[in-house]
C-alpha cells in the first residue's frame, strides 16, 4: 500500500471540501493513524462489489476497462482510479443503499470526481453505482473548470498546512 501521507487523493478531496481538515491534517502529518476501514461493512461491500460494478459498465459501454489505475502524481495531487476505458475515460464505482439516488451520490462524491478529472486533465468520468441489491446505474459527470479552480485552491491551502506542519484554521470561511 502506498504512503497516503505524501499526496492528496480523491477521497481526501471529499474530506477537505467537507471541512474534515483537522483529522486529515493529523493523518497526513503522521500524528494520527488513519481510520482502519477493514471492519467498516459499507467500505468492504464497496470493495467486494467493485469488480461486478465494472463488469456491468463494460457491458453497458461495450468496451474493456482497465482496473485499479494509479495515476502518476502531479505535485501533491494523486489519483487511484477504479478504472479507465480503452478510449481513456475515467471510471469510479460506488455501492449504496437501494433507497439512495444517483444525483445524491454524484453530489456526495463531486469533489473526488472533479479531483480525478483535474489531475488527469480529462473532461468526463463514468460514475457506476450499485444500489443495494436492487439496481445498477451509471451516469457521466463532466468536468467543471470553475469548481476545479476552487478545489485546487482549497487543496493547495490544505497541502501548505501539511508541508509547513501548521495546524489548519478557518479554511472554508
Amino acid at each position: 500500500m502506498k504512503d497516503r501521507t505524501k499526496s492528496i487523493g480523491g477521497s481526501d478531496a471529499n474530506r477537505i471540501m467537507r471541512g474534515d481538515w483537522h483529522t486529515l491534517w493529523l493523518e497526513k502529518t503522521k500524528r494520527q493513524e488513519p481510520e482502519d476501514l477493514s471492519d467498516n461493512i459499507r467500505v468492504q461491500i464497496g470493495i467486494a462489489t467493485e469488480h461486478l460494478n465494472i463488469e456491468w459498465l463494460e457491458r453497458e459501454l461495450n468496451q474493456e476497462i482497465t482496473r485499479n489505475v494509479v495515476v502518476k502524481p502531479d505535485g501533491f495531487m494523486a489519483s487511484n482510479l477504479d478504472g479507465v476505458t480503452k478510449s481513456i475515460e475515467l471510471v469510479e464505482c460506488k455501492h449504496t443503499s437501494e433507497r439512495n439516488r444517483m444525483d445524491i451520490i454524484a453530489q456526495n462524491y463531486y469533489p473526488q470526481l472533479q479531483h480525478y478529472m483535474m489531475h488527469t486533465d480529462t473532461d468526463m468520468i463514468h460514475l457506476a453505482v450499485i444500489f443495494g441489491n436492487a439496481r445498477w446505474e451509471s451516469t457521466i459527470i463532466t468536468s467543471d473548470p470553475t469548481y476545479q479552480i476552487q478545489l485546487k485552491a482549497v487543496e493547495t491551502i490544505f497541502w501548505d498546512c501539511v508541508t509547513d506542519k501548521k495546524l489548519p484554521s478557518n479554511h472554508l470561511d
